[in-house]
C-alpha cells in the first residue's frame, strides 16, 4: 500500500478558503473606513494574488519533484491512439424509423416563401 500523504484543509477546500479569505479581506477593510465597492474590489485583488501565487507554487513543486518526469514516461503509449467506435446493429426496424424520422424539423414555414430562381 501507497504512503499517500493526507491533504491539508487548504488544499481540501482550496476554493471555500479563498471565499472566506475574500469576504475577511473585504470586511476587515470595509471596517477600516473604504467604502464597500472598495473593499470589496481589494479583497478580490488581494484573493487572485493569493490564488496566482498558489498555482505558481505547486507548478514549481510539481517541476521539481523527481517523480513527475517518470509519470510521463510511463505512461503507455496506446493511451494516445483513438479507437473507431464500432457501427451500431441494425435491423428491419432501425432502418425503417430511421426512414421515418427523416423528416425536417424544424419544418419549414407555410408563411414564408422560397426566392425566386
Amino acid at each position: 500500500m501507497k504512503n499517500v500523504r493526507p491533504k491539508s484543509f487548504f488544499e481540501e477546500h482550496y476554493y471555500a478558503v479563498l471565499l472566506a479569505m475574500l469576504c475577511i479581506v473585504t470586511i476587515l477593510l470595509k471596517a477600516g473606513g473604504m467604502s464597500f465597492k472598495d473593499a470589496s474590489l481589494a479583497g478580490l485583488l488581494f484573493t487572485a494574488l493569493v490564488f496566482f501565487a498558489t498555482q505558481v507554487a505547486r507548478y514549481f513543486k510539481e517541476r521539481s519533484s523527481p517523480g513527475a518526469e517518470a509519470k510521463i514516461a510511463a505512461r503507455p503509449p496506446q493511451a494516445d491512439k483513438k479507437i473507431p467506435a464500432a457501427a451500431p446493429p441494425t435491423n428491419a426496424k432501425t432502418t425503417f424509423a430511421a426512414k421515418q424520422m427523416d423528416k425536417r424539423y424544424p419544418p419549414p414555414s407555410p408563411f414564408i416563401k422560397p426566392p425566386p430562381k
